[in-house]
């Protein structure tokens, strides 16, 4: 459509940027991020879901997952080093309840395979996982990002049975709260701390979404969060919640990516947008030229 003419600013797919630009077209980017990229950790549920013999629940091996994965590869191999690093799944440096002293977890296998056998496991033989992996809109990586996670894993000593295809059977399952000892890459919009909350990190009592992460904690803080009406009070329930989560490595986060537009730099001297929910190329009815 750019390149023929048809239009003048168009979404690129990342893997056609390389060939846009050498057509003499620009790139340009969303001033905030519009999708949040992460591993999820399945049968972290409450009590009534709760499996007992799930490794999800010992909580040494998340860290342990952690620090298997090699953020900068991925980012460099997948993302041209356009993606953002995410300390905390949910909770970027632009929302008033991060915390800057987050760190996002380093990469190293050695420090995986001892936090493992602090839990009781032998060495290259830890706990069985499923991983799986689907398309979705925005982020098509998100299978291909799975194949070196999962090998990571393996390195440290993970056995992993990987199921990738579609998104569809994800979906069904972890809206069933059925994803015990399964892994899966996710991706979403790019929302408030809160919202990120009251969608994946909450049960079916506080009307959640995506059943990933539930804790009697944050299900007592999420509900002093609703009701309160003092923005400064709600700030600092959600930097607790989010410390909360940090410290458990309820998620693996991975990072934040930008809606990329190419433009045509004889018609637009530049596009700036905010769009910070699945992509940019939407609310023109708000577009202002503000130079002819």
């Amino acid at each position: 459509m750019l390149r023929a003419g048809e239009a003048d600013i168009a979404e690129i797919p990342r893997e056609l940027q390389g060939e846009i630009v050498k057509a003499g077209y620009a790139i340009t980017q969303s001033t905030l991020p519009a999708f949040m990229v992460w591993v999820g950790i399945g049968g972290q549920y409450l009590e009534d879901r709760r499996d007992a013999n799930d490794p999800q629940h010992q909580r040494a091996r998340a860290p342990a997952m952690n620090h298997a994965i090699d953020r900068d590869a991925i980012n460099e191999a997948f993302f041209d080093n356009k993606m953002e690093m995410m300390a905390n799944t949910g909770w970027h440096p632009t929302d008033p309840a991060y915390n800057p002293d987050w760190e996002i977890p380093a990469y190293d296998p050695d420090l995986s395979r001892q936090l493992l056998q602090e839990a009781g496991y032998a060495a290259g033989a830890g706990p069985t996982v499923e991983f799986m992996a689907g398309k979705l809109v925005g982020v098509p990586e998100l299978t291909e990002i799975a194949v070196p996670i999962i090998s990571w894993l393996e390195a440290v000593g993970f056995s992993v049975d990987s199921q990738i295809g579609e998104f569809q059977p994800i979906r069904t399952r972890y809206k069933a709260r059925e994803m015990n000892s399964t892994l899966w890459t996710h991706r979403t919009g790019f929302w408030p701390s809160g919202r990120n909350v009251r969608v994946y990190f909450v049960s079916p009592n506080q009307q959640g979404a995506v059943y990933m992460y539930e804790d009697p904690y944050v299900e007592q803080e999420y509900d002093r969060w609703k009701t309160s009406v003092n923005a400064e009070e709600r700030e600092q329930i959600m930097r607790e919640v989010g410390q909360f989560m940090y410290e458990q490595n309820a998620t693996m986060p991975l990072g934040f990516l930008f809606a990329e537009f190419g433009i045509n730099p004889e018609v637009i001297v530049g596009y700036s947008v905010n769009n910070s929910y699945f992509g940019g190329m939407k609310g023109h009815e708000y577009t202002r030229v503000v130079r002819n």
